[in-house]
């Protein structure tokens, strides 16, 4: 907490990206805004979702732009243990730098994670 009273969380708080564990599934725990996919969430989802808990329209947007947005930087600077810095940090910033595009969170392929050969950076730290 802050002198003034306001709370903030480091950029990748609770960032857990199962869907790279073996076996795992996309299917949400909580939805949003009824989509129960996590490749299928897209920004205007979140958004809506916000809403939905009485945040308004602009007040939702904010929040969901000033999320993603460290997000992406989060992921070009922060270290990361070598076991996972190849795969999470991109697979993170891909899933991010869609929903701020206005795309759905799913990354390059429809294939399930478990099953590709590589994931990958989508983009380079730099």
């Amino acid at each position: 907490m802050t002198r003034r009273g306001r709370c903030s969380s480091p950029p990748l708080y609770d960032v857990a990206p199962l869907a790279l564990a073996y076996g795992a599934t996309t299917r949400l725990s909580m939805w949003i805004d009824g989509v129960q996919q996590l490749p299928d969430v897209t920004r205007a989802d979140l958004v809506a979702e916000g809403a939905s808990w009485g945040l308004s329209e602009a007040s939702a947007t904010s929040a969901v732009n000033e999320t993603l947005a460290p997000m992406v930087a989060a992921t070009r600077i922060l270290a990361a243990h070598d076991s996972i810095a190849a795969h999470v940090p991109g697979y993170v910033r891909g899933q991010a730098l869609n929903l701020l595009d206005g795309k759905p969170a799913r990354i390059a392929s429809h294939l399930p994670l478990m099953l590709r050969d590589r994931l990958g950076t989508p983009q380079p730290r730099d």
